[in-house]
């Protein structure tokens, strides 16, 4: 059979292009689908590493707040400690000088 025949219906040769174009078409709509679905997926772990990160920085937020309530309870505690200690040296010492 003549390659170069005008018949293109029936020349074979022709029909073998066809349906490698056919194939290299389909290979090629495939790996667009796997890319795109690729690409979403990858879309997603950045979404669900967002909000990895927000709920950490959430959590070091609350954490640092609780360290600076209990270092101002603590330094509270202490000026009251002290306070209370100059209360009774006074006290003691005005009990002192009044007998």
């Amino acid at each position: 059979m003549n390659p170069f025949e005008h018949n293109y219906t029936q020349n074979k040769f022709y029909q073998q292009l066809l349906v490698e174009e056919n194939d290299g078409i389909q290979t090629k709509i495939n790996d667009f689908d796997a890319f795109k679905q690729e690409n979403l997926d990858l879309k997603r772990q950045i979404v669900l590493m967002q909000q990895q990160m927000e709920d950490k920085d959430r959590t070091i937020r609350l954490l640092q707040q609780q360290m600076v309530c209990k270092f101002i309870c603590k330094q509270y505690s202490y000026f009251l400690l002290i306070n209370f200690r100059q209360s009774i040296q006074i006290l003691i010492t005005l009990m002192f000088h009044k007998i």
